[in-house]
């Protein structure tokens, strides 16, 4: 049990691991819209008006349609579609009770179109399920093969309380009939939601809105399918929010013959769906457990999330073999005790292919009344993913859920070359889960509704569903570790990205302080030593990795579909100087050795507290979080250049407690970044050939690591948080942290100090 708690104290620490979303505006992922845990999630409650703004740059670009839309992803035959149409005929919501052609304008309490959207809610609400009861009594048999059997619509006027990026009300949302009549709902309960207003625009961004809520709390699904319905013409539309952007069918005028045709075909075909892929659910990963060759790994913790509907969204589990101890927690989305343990079971159509409870009724192939049987129960179905693997797998380890481009490089390939360096992670296996696909001859249009101007639309772009298996476990970069284990930490990073280039030939292209992993354990020491850094590198352990590789370029190769990878805070000056002023741009070693500099800059800011940062401090914490392209160039190459280059004896000595003890290791690698960007600038007006470009990026590695390991030596190996849990109590918020200080509260003199400010 002591190593079992000892891997989930592991889980808590990796969870403060951040990734950051994909921004569209510049094609650069942006710190600003960070991940947050659960727990977090539920605290923070963006303004409606925010979300809309991230959702507008995020699909504005990416929203199609297609009127083969509903018939491929929800189909049903005519003569299906009639029958129910016929019996939705003898509804009691009908004012004709015997109509020759139904028409929603004859529905009772149908508004008019002048009327308020909210007038719409509830007729909307009780056609869809009069759509679905009619369904059920023409084709019984069929409706208890369904996968949403259970589930009906309901007109909703409160809030969504839980699990959602803010508090949203939807129009309609659908739930189990279980949970059907409860006062309260959460985005984990809902199957799928409705909405309805008068303009496409809003209804687009709005239904967005809950689609990145429902991915948010259920972390089993590819797609997210909305009903949407344009009260002020009696429009439907069915749209597919996925990772590519925005699919949607054609729009469906209820008004008229052939569209209330198609809507009714919609619904009855989306009440045919038997499999949980077909709604939008992956069969092998549950919130409770991922599943791999018939094993069940318990998720204990989310360790990262980032919460969009487009782009390259990431989801990090902690996994572990074993159950959970009584006493701790495993994670669910819900807690527990707010459901019960029956509702709990019930609360996702997808978990009962897990276990169904004794109430719910299921039909069995092979009964011959196509009845129910009363009380029956499933055996302890686990739908899996089969791995090939030489070994078995590990009591715990790390999944990664991301969603990559079609024929992108994978992440496996990117590290299996260098398997065993310092720095490079132990990737166990990759393989592609489910993902939204489209039909091979089909191709969705663009739908503008986004767009107001002439810009044009991206073509679509699928996205594969990838999981990535990986042994490494730890955590990012915090105040708890001491000064020497985060310089060592970056520097054994910085040794893996030699390695991926000078022996795997990938250039990485992201280092950011979600992308180094501070191991939890070092449980070996026969780790390789790159062959250029043979004689500078003496020691064989290793104590964190350089992980994500899911925009690396194999060296020598075609920019990949984004020319801008990175984030933008630790992004090299040079690149960010160059995008500004829209010059050819080269990402070579050299940027990315300058993004462990910012790295360390951007973490020893972040960990000052506010009221003990300096003046100059202050404006580079400013200025780094900026988004603006132009600033944030002028800035970082004022700082390389100026602060930490001409100016940097003036002010070394007034540098805050954690940076001034750092500053020795950041002005040694600044220093170096501003050297080797001239002498790269330099290679490349003299149009030097490769082996000279290759010779400089090696001499950079070997310069960056031999100043490295020196500053790292000196650094104290005491907690970074002690400098402020100590000069707090004693020093007034307005003093500035001085090095004597510093150095009076850690113990140290300047004469047994190793230490050189």
């Amino acid at each position: 049990m002591a190593t079992s708690q000892k891997r989930l104290n592991a889980g808590r620490r990796f969870i403060s691991m951040q990734h950051t979303p994909y921004n569209l505006r510049s094609n650069v992922r942006s710190p600003h819209t960070q991940t947050m845990t659960t727990s977090q999630v539920i605290q923070k409650r963006n303004a409606q008006e925010a979300v809309g703004n991230i959702l507008s740059h995020e699909l504005q670009h990416v929203t199609y349609e297609g009127d083969w839309v509903a018939d491929h992803f929800c189909p049903a035959h005519a003569e299906t579609v009639e029958q129910v149409i016929e019996h939705l005929g003898k509804a009691d919501i009908w004012k004709c009770s015997t109509p020759e052609t139904l028409n929603i304008s004859d529905m009772q309490d149908w508004p008019g179109e002048t009327s308020a959207a909210t007038a719409s809610c509830g007729p909307f609400t009780t056609l869809l399920n009069k759509t679905v009861e009619a369904f059920a009594a023409c084709y019984p048999k069929e409706f208890k093969r369904s996968y949403l059997r259970d589930v009906r619509f309901k007109h909703y006027a409160k809030t969504m309380q839980e699990t959602g990026e803010c508090a949203l009300r939807p129009s309609i949302i659908a739930l189990t009939k279980l949970l059907l009549n409860k006062g309260r709902a959460s985005w984990y309960s809902t199957v799928f939601a409705g909405e309805v207003n008068s303009c496409w625009k809003r209804l687009v961004l709005q239904a967005g809105a809950y689609a990145r809520c429902l991915f948010a709390a259920s972390d089993h699904r590819i797609f997210i399918p909305i009903l949407a319905l344009d009260h002020s013409t009696s429009t439907f539309r069915l749209l597919f929010y996925h990772r590519s952007g925005v699919l949607a069918t054609h729009a469906m005028q209820l008004q008229t013959v052939s569209g209330f045709k198609d809507f009714v075909s919609t619904i009855v075909g989306m009440w045919l769906w038997r499999e949980p892929s077909q709604a939008g659910y992956v069969p092998t990963q549950l919130p409770a457990y991922l599943s791999f060759n018939n094993i069940k790994y318990f998720i204990h913790y989310i360790c990262c999330r980032r919460q969009a509907i487009r782009g390259r969204v990431t989801t990090v589990y902690y996994v572990e073999c074993e159950e959970p101890a009584e006493d701790i927690t495993r994670y669910f989305v819900v807690p527990q005790e707010d459901c019960g343990g029956l509702e709990w079971r019930c609360l996702n159509p997808f978990d009962y292919d897990d276990r169904q409870p004794d109430d719910i009724q299921v039909y069995q192939e092979g009964d011959e009344e196509g009845g129910m049987r009363e009380g029956g129960s499933q055996e302890d179905v686990v739908s899996t993913q089969e791995l090939i693997l030489a070994e078995p797998l590990p009591e715990c380890f790390i999944v990664k859920c991301s969603h990559q481009p079609l024929g992108r490089i994978t992440e496996l390939e990117v590290f299996s070359a260098v398997q065993g360096f310092i720095g490079i992670p132990y990737i166990i296996a990759e393989y592609d889960a489910l993902c939204f696909t489209i039909p091979a001859d089909k191709m969705p249009a663009p739908w503008r509704v986004l767009i107001d101007t002439k810009d044009d639309m991206l073509p679509y772009e699928s996205r594969v569903h990838k999981h990535i298996v990986m042994g490494s476990v730890g955590a990012r970069l915090t105040p708890e570790m001491t000064f020497q284990q985060v310089g060592c930490a970056l520097l054994h990073a910085m040794i893996g990205h030699c390695a991926l280039f000078t022996e795997g030939g990938y250039l990485h292209r992201d280092i950011s302080i979600g992308n180094i992993l501070f191991l939890d354990e070092i449980s070996r020491s026969d780790w390789k030593i790159p062959p250029i850094l043979h004689g500078i590198v003496t020691s064989n352990e290793c104590s964190a990795v350089l992980i994500d590789g899911d925009v690396a370029k194999k060296w020598g190769t075609p920019p990949q579909a984004s020319d801008r990878p990175g984030t933008l805070p630790f992004t090299s000056a040079n690149l960010v100087d160059s995008w500004t002023k829209n010059k050819a741009v080269v990402h070579t070693p050299i940027d990315d050795l300058e993004s462990f500099a910012w790295v360390l800059l951007y973490d020893a800011l972040a960990w000052t507290p506010a009221s003990e940062r300096t003046v100059d401090e202050d404006d580079w914490w400013k200025n780094i979080n900026g988004e603006d392209l132009g600033s944030l160039a002028d800035f970082k190459v004022r700082l390389l250049e100026i602060d930490w280059g001409s100016r940097m004896a003036d002010i070394e000595d007034d540098l805050s407690g954690i940076l001034a003890i750092f500053q020795p290791l950041l002005h040694a690698w600044f220093l170096q970044s501003s050297r080797f960007a001239a002498a790269h600038r330099q290679f490349l007006r003299k149009q030097c050939d490769e082996n000279e470009f290759t010779q400089l990026y090696h001499d950079a590695y070997k310069a960056f690591t031999s100043v490295g390991l020196d500053k790292c030596a000196a650094l104290p190996d005491i907690p970074i948080k002690s400098v402020y849990e100590n000069l707090l109590y004693l020093l007034p918020q307005t003093t500035v942290i001085k090095l004597s200080y510093a150095q009076e509260i850690l113990g140290q003199s300047e004469d047994d100090t190793d230490l050189h400010f």
